[in-house]
């Protein structure tokens, strides 16, 4: 058996974390001070609009899918440094022009311009992260370790603005300050561009991505990853966006409570990936996820009659260290199941396809809490994971027989 080869980072691993960690601000900034911007644009979740406000997560997630649905061709004639360069500005400045609006209308709009760039982001950070530790062995585990910073960003948002605003910050400012700092990476990404045009492969024509694309998409096989996906990233967005809402409105503790509660489930799944990317190896994902779902469906079937409050929370943290591994390893599962297909395509079309579930699951679960409750409507997550393990065996099953 060979011995696991020590982590060796690179400026660009510790770019990409700053990344992943602006990436989560923006993503949760909003959700996260949605009680009182919800109340001072006129639909107070309290007053029936949690539909409402999930459409938020709709036009967010439709926006991403079609960003990332485009960046592959992007990329392949800027390259994809200079192309998360520019993503940042965009993802920074529709935070920052969040600040500024007065109605459902520019909140939307806003909205739209930051999805825009963080399509780029969820599209092109990780077969960065693999081109660039492609002559390391096992690099599934520096991509589990750089979507673990996902998690540290969406913990620390959480944390810093329930706190911020408990203490009386407008949400305006917590806005203000996670858009400014967003831009930071970007500088980093400008600066190397140049290094996109000396690697071989990284600028190709539109031709050579529509067909390694094309091929991709022939393959019965990849359709069941690309199912499996939205399941994985609707999950997580769920737990991220209606949580602090959810308990809120459940066990009515305030924001600074709301927001530790979110933390807990941020923490476990940095520490579900970043243990996955430590102690895993490339050719263990499938058994990672197999075991994942699993303790997500017996965790969120607890979580639904969790009564008291240190209960749930102790169950949100275990829901965490489950999810965290799902995105990022069903992507490395599907690299590994299929060798024969374009890393780099595999690793664009995989998330394109899992942004819908950005959207569409959350937006889900705010319709089916203005018709049933708050506890029924969590019954939406342990079919989710029912139906992720049921892909995940007919994938198996396929392999047993080829």
């Amino acid at each position: 058996m060979s011995q696991r080869t020590p982590l060796r980072f690179r400026p660009c691993d510790y770019a990409t974390f700053l990344l992943y960690i602006t990436y989560a601000w923006c993503a949760f900034c909003i959700p996260n001070v949605l009680g009182p911007l919800a109340e001072e644009l006129s639909f107070a979740l309290d007053e029936g609009n949690n539909a409402l406000a999930g459409t938020l997560a709709l036009w967010r997630g439709g926006f991403v899918l079609l960003s990332m649905a485009t960046c592959g061709f992007i990329a392949g004639r800027w390259g994809k440094r200079h192309s998360l360069s520019v993503a940042t500005v965009l993802v920074g400045g529709g935070i920052l022009l969040a600040t500024t609006v007065h109605s459902y209308t520019t909140l939307v709009v806003a909205i739209v311009i930051s999805s825009i760039g963080q399509g780029f982001f969820e599209g092109l950070v990780t077969p960065l992260v693999n081109e660039n530790h492609r002559t390391d062995q096992d690099a599934a585990r520096y991509v589990n370790i750089t979507h673990s910073f996902w998690s540290v960003g969406s913990v620390s948002i959480m944390l810093l603005a329930g706190l911020l605003l408990q203490h009386g910050v407008s949400w305006r400012v917590v806005l203000a300050c996670v858009g400014c700092i967003t831009l930071l990476p970007g500088a980093y990404f400008f600066r190397q561009r140049q290094q996109d045009h000396g690697i071989p492969g990284e600028v190709r024509s539109f031709r050579q991505t529509w067909g390694e694309a094309r091929q991709a998409l022939g393959s019965p096989r990849f359709w069941l990853f690309l199912a499996a996906m939205p399941l994985a990233s609707g999950i997580e967005h769920c737990l991220l966006f209606w949580m602090p809402t959810y308990l809120q409105s459940r066990w009515a503790v305030g924001p600074a409570a709301a927001g530790v509660g979110t933390a807990l489930f941020a923490a476990g799944m940095f520490v579900g990936r970043f243990l996955a990317g430590l102690l895993g190896r490339q050719k263990s994902t499938g058994k990672i996820l197999f075991c994942c779902a699993t303790t997500l469906l017996a965790a969120s079937l607890v979580a639904l009659n969790a009564a008291p409050l240190w209960l749930f929370m102790a169950t949100l943290f275990l829901l965490g260290v489950a999810t965290g591994p799902l995105w990022p390893g069903l992507q490395n599962h599907c690299v590994n199941r299929l060798p024969s297909l374009d890393q780099t395509t595999m690793l664009i079309l995989l998330p394109t396809a899992g942004a819908a579930g950005f959207g569409i699951f959350p937006f889900l679960l705010g319709l089916l809490t203005d018709k049933f409750g708050n506890t029924g409507s969590f019954f939406l997550l342990p079919a989710c994971a029912i139906a992720f393990l049921l892909l995940l065996a007919i994938d198996w099953t396929i392999h047993d027989k080829t």
